[in-house]
């Protein structure tokens, strides 16, 4: 259990890391256009 457990933990780690770079890089990208 305790093992599923921490592979589902890391699996929602990584969507929400994935989900913050996507989103800094939209910002980035943004920021470039205006300059």
């Amino acid at each position: 259990v305790e093992f599923g457990k921490g592979k589902r933990l890391t699996k929602e780690i990584k969507d929400k890391l994935r989900e913050i770079t996507l989103d800094y890089q939209k910002k980035v990208h943004i920021l470039e256009i205006q300059h």
